[in-house]
């Protein structure tokens, strides 16, 4: 079957059936997991009614979902909403979180030589993790049904529902401990306590500063300035106090408790993520170093690829040109049966999707129009836009500038806090972005539709 009758058989030739779900440039080996998703036993598990799900994919960044499986997970929820069985769901995905979860971390604090022997198990393992971190996900959709079943009024009324039952994660208890040393300094910068508590909180967040398989882990430099951040912050009173909660969620109403649950296992799935990217980096660069290219090509590679290669004991990328060809832009999907179709920018069939989803009209009118989004946290803010696609723009990021993203992650946190304002293209009332932004006091509108298409970097917009 040539790529383009497989195209054809997944029916990615028909953009009605697909709708943009934002865009984060990110290499092919962790934007091929999640092509899996609708693969996945835990899906299954999960959501048992959600019939034949199916995958998703990605071109030059931009990530499209089925419509007709989207509009199945909304009838879903308001089906077991009236049912009042959502707690089901919520049970499960704690369930099935936890096991995939733990699995894992077991799997990962092996030796270099069993993780190479046991890559295909792991990336399996993994693969069924992403699964749960895409039905985690449902938790962008659940203010929209909230809205539909007269469940609240309007975002606020649901946000200020489900606020006080979020559980802690491991992104409050960064900031937490981070906190704490500052205290510690500014009782008595002498205090040698004071330097085992950051051998400690390297040690136990080494990982956190890695997005998507790039960046460096966490070093001295970084969290002292991370703890001079916080010490300011202390001192004049702005540091972030957060409520949480480890109320067992499946107790709550059924739409707050999938909303709390849905929220927590986002976050954990993105902790995941940054802890198997981290624990992978010596045995990608030990394969980078021995076929001459560097750490950024080799996860340019999708994870099957990346399996064949290490079971060739020298681990040698036999055609290479084809994979760096990637590092321009790509097309990445998985499908039924667990094929990788990856397809780089020179290829034909780049150019047939590019066509049919990426050529937009000139949108120099759309520019100036008043955009929408769901208000997530107040405020009015009048600023320079900054668009960041990528972990790697991070740099470039100034103090006071509006933070425009297809959506935020944890590693955005540092971001958030120099911005004036927040605007993202996805997210629901449990977004990262709108937890974060409130906890900040930063003004923020998620869910804008092609923000980060129509607004360019140095623009001067309103947030209100």
């Amino acid at each position: 079957m040539t790529t383009k009758e497989k195209l054809e058989k997944l029916d990615i030739l028909k953009p009605d059936l697909w709708k943009e779900d934002g865009r984060w440039l990110m290499a092919p080996l962790p934007w091929s997991f999640f092509g899996h998703w609708h693969r996945t036993d835990v899906v299954k598990r999960i959501m048992p009614e959600l019939r034949n799900p199916r995958t998703i994919f990605s071109i030059d960044g931009f990530a499209f979902w089925n419509k007709e499986t989207m509009l199945n997970i909304d009838r879903n929820i308001e089906k077991r909403y009236k049912e009042n069985t959502l707690h089901e769901i919520t049970r499960r995905m704690d369930n099935e979180g936890q096991k995939i979860f733990g699995q894992i971390k077991d799997e990962l604090a092996n030796n270099d030589e069993y993780i190479e022997s046991n890559l295909d198990k792991i990336f399996a393992i993994y693969k069924e993790f992403v699964g749960l971190w895409m039905v985690s996900s449902v938790g962008n959709q659940i203010t929209n049904v909230a809205k539909n079943i007269n469940y609240a009024e309007d975002e606020a009324d649901f946000f200020a529902k489900v606020h006080p039952h979020l559980r802690l994660t491991w992104i409050e208890d960064e900031v937490r401990t981070m906190v704490a040393i500052a205290k510690k300094f500014i009782e008595s910068d002498k205090d040698p306590e004071i330097e085992k508590l950051i051998s400690e909180y390297i040690e136990k967040f080494k990982w956190c500063r890695i997005s998507k398989w790039v960046g460096e882990p966490i070093d001295r430099s970084y969290t002292q300035k991370r703890l001079e951040e916080e010490v300011k912050n202390c001192r004049e009173g702005n540091h972030v106090v957060t409520h949480r909660t480890d109320e067992p969620n499946y107790e709550l109403d059924g739409v707050v408790g999938l909303s709390v649950c849905s929220a927590y296992w986002r976050a954990q799935s993105a902790m995941l993520e940054m802890i198997m990217a981290h624990r992978m980096r010596g045995i990608l660069n030990s394969i980078a170093e021995i076929n001459g290219l560097e750490y950024s090509k080799i996860i340019l590679l999708t994870p099957n690829e990346l399996v064949e290669i290490i079971k060739n004991n020298k681990k040698i990328i036999k055609n290479k040109e084809p994979v760096l060809c990637r590092d321009r832009s790509f097309f990445s999907t998985a499908t039924d049966d667990g094929e990788e179709i990856i397809i780089a920018k020179d290829d034909p069939e780049y150019e047939l999707i590019e066509n049919l989803y990426l050529k937009k009209a000139d949108q120099t009118d759309a520019r100036f129009e008043l955009l929408r989004g769901i208000g997530a946290s107040k405020g009015f803010v009048r600023g320079v836009v900054r668009i960041i696609e990528s972990s790697r723009q991070f740099s470039e990021f100034k103090d006071g500038e509006i933070l425009v993203a297809a959506e935020t992650s944890p590693t955005f946190v540092p971001l958030m806090r120099a911005s004036s304002a927040i605007l993202t293209g996805r997210g629901g009332i449990t977004s990262h972005a709108a937890i974060v932004s409130r906890e900040l006091g930063k003004p923020c509108i998620i869910a804008i539709k092609d923000v980060t298409r129509i607004l360019r970097t140095g623009d001067v917009v309103e947030v209100d």
